[in-house]
Order: structure tokens, then sequence, then C-alpha cells
């Protein structure tokens, strides 16, 4: 049996599939990017001291290319991180909220009001130190 909160846990992925896959496809790039810039700078430092300019010159271009798209992947995979973890956060949030505001009065009353203020209160921290977003992603 599935407990409840894995269950929410899925739904929130679900609802945010494509950003999911995105944020795959950019840390695959991102990988291979500073895989070819190992390469690369390996084969330009051997270069350094040869006698061919001309291929020092192309492999030095290419370098600087990869460079630059490794840079624009890590960029884009931030933004899109950011707008996960956006989203995520506020749909938790939405949930504790919307699960506090069902309550009924009688349950109100068997806990203390300042245990309900400190559970919003820690929710909410952990929300932003990015705690329930390490465990989701």
């Amino acid at each position: 049996m599935k407990k409840k909160s894995e269950h929410k846990v899925r739904e929130l992925c679900r609802e945010n599939y494509p950003l999911l896959i995105l944020l795959v496809v950019f840390s695959v790039i991102i990988a291979v990017c500073n895989g070819c810039n190992a390469l690369v700078i390996r084969k330009v430092v051997d270069l350094i001291n040869g006698e061919r300019p001309e291929e020092f010159k192309k492999y030095l271009v290419i370098l600087t290319m990869v460079f630059l798209g490794s840079i624009i992947s890590q960029y884009i995979y931030t933004r899109l991180y950011n707008k996960y973890s956006y989203y995520t956060s506020t749909e938790i949030r939405n949930n504790l909220f919307r699960n506090l505001i069902r309550k009924r009065y009688p349950d109100f009353k068997k806990r203390d009001v300042g245990e309900y203020v400190s559970m919003i209160t820690i929710d909410a921290t952990k929300l932003n130190d990015g705690y329930f977003l390490s465990t989701i992603t």
C-alpha cells in the first residue's frame, strides 16, 4: 500500500513532468560539455609546444565554443531548476494551507494553536531551505 505522501510527491512530479525532462536533458548536456572541455583542453595543451599553429587555432576555437555551450546550458539549467523549485514549493504550501483550512473546529481544539503555528513555520522554513525539494528531485 502506497503512502499518501508518496502519492502527493508523484503527483507533483507528474504536474511538472516537462520541466523535469528538461532538467535531465540539460544535466546530460552539461556533463557532455564538461567532458568535451577536458578532452579539448588536453589536445590544446599538447599542441601548445607543437609546430602546427593552424591546428592549435582550430582546437582553441572548438574549446571556446564548447565552453560557451557549457555556460549557456548551465544558465538554462539554473533557470529551469529555479522555476521547478518555485512551482513545487508553491504547490506544497498550497496543499499545507488547504489541509489546514479543511480541519473542523473540534480538531483545532484538540491541539494548542501554537502547535499549528509551529508546524506552518517549520514547514515554510524547510521549503525556503530547499529541504523538501532535495527529496523530490
